[in-house]
């Protein structure tokens, strides 16, 4: 193999900067750096969320059976744009890395293979959600089901291309610090997006009501748009005007497709297992009653907000890890793992805090307390709720030393884990707490905070064995 060194867009090899190792690491500086990366991150995703929540709103309005097949379809859609979205997550850490190290043209180079990878990633997307029907056919073998999931997911389809390049183009804003222009894109397109649902569902301004397809073409409308806006705004913008993006698109750099996958696959794989975790844990839950079923959604209600902190937070670290990789300054990556690890501990137990000591409070967010018939399903939700807020705490760690360990490089470690944590450890100890002790849904959110806790050790392990040890000259390399 051989490595390739940083170099300038001379093709000379490039000398670390050594006027950032002189400068002493401070605590305080690293977690103000890394709250600045982390906070407008955190703010985008959640208004992010408000699309698909607006969306299923208004579906919801159109019968049962649209309905449905909406959440067949975008189960299967949302697995395939997560797992895009982790290979393509490879692009912050090596742009990151780049990033630091002053290479210019190394950035250019990476972005024009991941331009060239999107393209490939649209296909793939949207010949797989072409064949969702059948698949829904095969597990709801419902006419009118099978007839709205047809028209749904092939108007989604039309999504992935923006989808997947806005994704990829707000990894390498953020690996270059913009992160606060990834909030006014998202603040630019849900707005948007919300409208033009409305408006295309129930056929406002003139159109024909389309539905279901709505949903679809609305989404595929907005972000297309949304990306378009933004590709141009990149072309001619002064702050990106020194990586070139677009210089090398069109012209094949293997060893970087090779890097890209080597880092992006793991973590695709690392989402994917998550998300069939929560599917077959969801599954075990069904087995008890509606009331449990009903008390488990509304805690994945508040997981989904409480995880965009969270993985806003590990962004974060990922990208000081990997600029300070690209520095070769061994010290600052000891600074940047540990202190994004310590502030999502900290921010752990803030969370944890009203959900354990306030979840009357925080029920009132969905139910009326006051009425006899959800007194049942408020006090199992109200266990749930002290469970849950001790997985976070571990969960909120996973995550960040996750980051931490992507910053580096590390990514299939971390897939290894999540593998075993969730399959091995989490699902195991929920099928026994929950359904052979009879724990109910508690059981099982117990079993998968056991799981989550034993993950957070195993990554601590790792993280700290390769911020000790690690070959900083090494990771940053990239072999041809």
């Amino acid at each position: 193999m051989i490595f390739l060194a940083p170099s300038d867009q001379n093709g000379n090899e490039y000398k670390f900067m050594s006027a950032r190792q002189t400068i002493p690491p401070s605590v305080i500086q690293e977690v103000k750096s890394n709250l600045a990366l982390s906070t407008p991150l955190l703010t985008a995703w959640v208004i992010y969320a408000l699309v698909p929540f607006a969306g299923t709103a208004m579906i919801a309005h159109l019968g049962p059976n649209v309905l449905a097949a909406s959440v067949l379809v975008s189960t299967i859609w949302i697995a395939a744009t997560t797992f895009c979205s982790g290979i393509f997550h490879s692009v912050t850490i090596l742009v990151s890395q780049q990033f630091g190290a002053n290479n210019n043209q190394a950035i250019s180079e990476i972005m024009g293979q991941s331009f060239m990878m999107n393209i490939l990633s649209w296909i793939l997307v949207m010949l797989l959600t072409l064949c969702v029907p059948y698949f829904v056919q095969w597990s709801a073998p419902n006419p009118e089901v099978f007839k709205y999931a047809t028209q749904y997911s092939h108007a989604i389809m039309w999504a992935a291309p923006g989808i997947i390049m806005l994704l990829t183009m707000e990894y390498f804003l953020s690996a270059i610090g913009c992160t606060k222009l990834c909030l006014w894109i998202s603040i630019l397109q849900v707005p948007f997006a919300i409208i033009v649902l409305y408006i295309l569902i129930f056929g406002k301004c003139g159109l024909p009501a389309m539905g279901i397809r709505g949903i679809g073409y609305g989404q595929a409308i907005s972000f297309t748009f949304i990306t378009a806006i933004l590709l141009i705004y990149l072309k001619f913008s002064r702050f990106t005007r020194d990586y070139h993006i677009y210089r090398y698109f069109g012209k094949v750099i293997w060893h970087y497709w090779i890097e890209i996958l080597r880092i992006g696959l793991p973590i695709g794989f690392t989402y994917f297992i998550e998300l069939v975790a929560f599917t077959i844990a969801t599954y075990f839950i069904s087995r008890f009653n509606a009331t449990a079923l009903a008390a488990h959604q509304i805690i994945l209600q508040f997981q989904g907000v409480i995880t965009c902190v969270h993985y806003a937070l590990s962004q974060g670290t990922s990208i000081q890890v990997g600029q300070n990789v690209g520095w070769q300054d061994k010290v600052g990556v000891w600074f940047a793992s540990y202190v994004g690890v310590g502030i999502s501990l900290v921010v752990g137990l803030l969370i944890a805090v009203p959900l354990i000591l306030f979840p009357d409070s925080l029920l009132k967010i969905d139910l009326n307390a006051t009425e006899m018939q959800y007194s049942e399903l408020i006090r199992q939700s109200i266990i749930l709720f002290t469970t849950f807020g001790i997985y976070q705490i571990f969960d909120s760690i996973r995550v960040v030393e996750a980051g931490a360990l992507r910053g580096l490089k590390e990514t299939r470690f971390t897939m290894y884990v999540n593998i075993f944590c969730f399959f091995v450890f989490g699902l195991i100890a929920a099928y026994i707490f929950g359904i052979v002790l009879h724990g109910n849904a508690a059981g099982v959110w117990l079993g998968l905070t056991i799981g989550m806790g034993f993950g957070a050790f195993m990554l601590f392990l790792k993280l700290r064995s390769m911020v000790e040890t690690a070959d900083l000259a090494r990771i940053f390399a990239i072999k041809k």
